[in-house]
């Protein structure tokens, strides 16, 4: 077998899409009011006061220079019952992986691997590529008039394809190949109340009751092909906020975040906390944000935030904006990457956003 290669993309990594969510941790559950509240709170969609086109991606991605691509339409068609509302179609790449080599079932590599490939045992080795796509359907409304709220629901159709080929624990010394495709529907919701002008609270639930469908193919070495299929469920994820308008150019904003619940055969309990900070300028809006991982565990490994090299990782960025376009950009840590590389590991994202 090759020498171990490890390589990971995608949205679920923490950080999610669009670089001005990107640039403040992802501490915006509160506070994003664009097309990217598909992805961070489908409550925000209801805040449009145009339609809005939007592409965003890593420029220096090895595997997806796009991770986001979307159009939002915002109208009149509840105006009789005095609401706004807003509707949005979107395209999310969850998470695109690659690696080669042995591992064991304590690695990091191999927890994050049975991610993509839930039928995994913990030790194998060989070569595995994952690519799980969102195509994602976000509905949103508020009151016309002294607005104290915002809802929104979505709704996602979620595809996982997976490649493996090499031995595993279960069958040493025999070669196989498998080919994994896994789909199911998730349901999302989200909700703010805008307590006042300065200060918004908010929540978003995702991955509602999901349950993944996979059907797995193996051909081993001696020509046998086994087919399986399987049910796997997804763990919730709960992420609750607020933002806070210090003065008319400086925004604070805080999030926290729980995943829990069982995935496979595996119990998780994911904690995190994101700070954000925003400056607007004349011309420019400046951006800081500090993410700590608090706790990352998965079935019975230890728990995988000890290894972090960033006990609280930071990220910046810088927008700008007219009538008719806004363009961010974010410069943040990749905290999987830097973890299994023991070193930083930057990404830099662009996003562009049509207002039409």
């Amino acid at each position: 077998m090759a020498a171990q290669t490890f390589d990971v993309e995608g949205s679920d990594l923490l950080l999610g899409v669009g670089s001005k969510s990107k640039a403040l941790s992802g501490a915006v559950s509160a506070g994003v009011n664009d097309i990217y509240s598909v992805y961070w709170n489908p409550a925000g969609l209801a805040e449009l006061t145009e339609n809005q086109a939007s592409i965003s991606g890593q420029l220096n991605a090895k595997m997806i220079p796009v991770n986001f691509a979307g159009v939002a339409l915002t109208g009149e068609w509840l105006r009789f019952a005095g609401l706004k509302s807003s509707i949005a179609l979107s395209w999310i790449t969850r998470l695109h992986v690659k690696a080669t080599g042995a591992y064991t079932a304590n690695d990091l590599e191999s927890v994050f691997l049975r991610f993509a490939l839930p039928d995994l045992p913990g030790d194998f080795n060989g070569t595995i590529e994952s690519k799980t796509k969102d195509y994602r359907l976000t509905w949103a409304v508020m009151p016309e008039e002294d607005a104290d709220w915002s809802f929104g629901v979505a709704v996602s159709r979620i595809d996982c394809k997976t490649f493996f080929c090499g031995v595993t624990a279960d069958n040493p010394g025999q070669y196989k190949i498998s080919t994994t495709k896994a789909s199911t529907y998730a349901f999302h919701v989200g909700g703010k109340y805008f307590y006042s002008d300065d200060l918004t609270f908010a929540f978003n639930l995702n991955d509602i009751n999901t349950k993944l469908d996979v059907a797995i193919k193996t051909v081993y070495q001696n020509g046998t092909v086994q087919n399986k299929v399987l049910q796997t469920s997804f763990p919730r994820d709960l992420t609750i906020g607020t933002q806070w308008r210090y003065s008319p150019d400086m925004i604070f904003s805080f999030d926290y975040q729980m995943m829990f619940g069982n995935y496979g055969n595996y119990k998780m309990n994911m904690q995190i906390a994101r700070a954000g900070f925003e400056y607007i300028g004349d011309s420019l809006q400046y951006r800081f944000g500090l993410l700590a991982p608090l706790k990352i565990k998965m079935g019975n490994v230890s728990d995988l935030s000890k290894k972090a090299i960033f006990p609280v990782a930071p990220s910046l960025g810088i927008g700008w904006e007219n009538e008719s376009i806004a363009v961010d950009a974010a410069l943040y840590m990749q905290l999987l990457m830097s973890a299994q590389r023991n070193r930083p590991v930057p990404g830099l994202d662009i996003s562009l956003t049509s207002k039409f």
